[in-house]
């Protein structure tokens, strides 16, 4: 629940050995200061994880999964077929005259 994860800049100054070091345990930490959110407080193995996705130009570069590399080498193993039948792209419009 989200409000597991709010903590405020003075819950944070008088705690923050133990807010860090837990960090991994208890996900990201949101943090307020005069009840509004102003910084969030991350792991920092997922920080460096996100920061090798993304290049200079703040582009994403999004590496597969397990799941997404093995279902592109079953695709790319399968024979292809093009038997597609030649259907004009807008055939149907004359349809509704």
């Amino acid at each position: 629940m989200i409000k597991d994860r709010v903590i405020s800049i003075s819950d944070l100054r008088t705690n923050a050995t133990k807010i860090i070091n837990d960090l991994p345990k208890t996900g990201d930490k949101y943090i307020f200061v005069h009840n509004k959110p102003k910084a969030v407080l991350v792991d920092i193995d997922w920080f460096e994880n996100a920061r090798k996705k993304i290049n200079v130009h703040g582009i994403e570069f999004d590496t597969p999964d397990n799941y997404e590399t093995t279902a592109i080498e079953e695709y790319d193993k399968k024979e292809k077929k093009w038997d597609v039948e030649y259907v004009e792209a807008f055939s149907f419009l004359d349809t509704l005259k």
